[in-house]
């Protein structure tokens, strides 16, 4: 009876201890300094897109698809063999960090050629064999430029707006008129006319260099093919 009366006079005093139940230990902190467990997601990425199947011979790739001269300047359009997405490249780097380092014109095909800068390394792009052997010369892109009277009409209006097609080399008015999607060729018109103010106060040589910019951005945009 003892026992029971002490086991009482704990209860009473609340001191009488009662075993907890075991808890859960917390999770160690990870350390950074140490191998962190794989991404799932970045194993299907590289999966995916393996860095071995890149492009790392541009020479191969890449097909000279025409040169001109804008205010003594060269520009180079290229095409893409495997996506026939195209590039224009320019002493200034593009969007893909690409330069025209230079640009060497023959009176035959096979003697044009230009030098592509790519990172620290430059190499050379020509016309493709098939065109080459066609012995057919591809249109020019040359841009001869419009006088006043030529470029500049007015419409019902009497609202003067210059012609900016006048102002883009014949290799580009062919693909303006029958190489690019309806969605291109509208955006290329409706930038200029947003841009026609402008045009009117640019030099001719100023407008064929806004024209190509625009020209250009919106053709290295265009994936829909030819219109309908």
């Amino acid at each position: 009876m003892s026992e029971w009366r002490a086991i009482m006079l704990m209860l009473s005093l609340g001191v009488l201890w009662v075993p907890q139940p075991a808890r859960a230990a917390d999770p160690l902190p990870v350390d950074p300094d140490l191998p962190q467990p794989l991404d799932q997601t970045m194993l299907k990425s590289l999966l995916k897109n393996p860095p071995f199947n890149r492009v790392v011979d541009y020479t191969d790739s890449l097909l000279l698809t025409g040169v001109a001269y804008v205010e003594g300047k060269p520009l180079a359009t290229l095409r893409d063999k495997e996506t026939k997405k195209t590039y224009v490249v320019s002493d200034v780097p593009n969007a893909q960090g690409w330069r025209l380092a230079g640009a060497s014109i023959g009176t035959q095909l096979r003697h044009t050629q230009i030098r592509l800068q790519v990172g620290e390394e430059v190499i050379t792009i020509r016309y493709s064999d098939s065109l080459i052997s066609s012995g057919k010369p591809p249109l020019s892109t040359e841009v001869k430029l419009p006088s006043d009277a030529e470029a500049i009409v007015h419409d019902s209006s009497g609202k003067a707006f210059v012609r900016s097609s006048l102002y883009l080399s014949e290799a580009d008015r062919d693909r303006y008129r029958n190489g690019m999607s309806k969605e291109a060729h509208d955006a290329y018109r409706q930038t200029m006319r947003d841009n026609s103010e402008k045009m009117l106060s640019l030099s001719p040589e100023q407008r064929a260099a806004f024209a190509k910019q625009v020209f250009d951005k919106v053709t290295s945009e265009d994936t829909g093919g030819k219109r309908k």
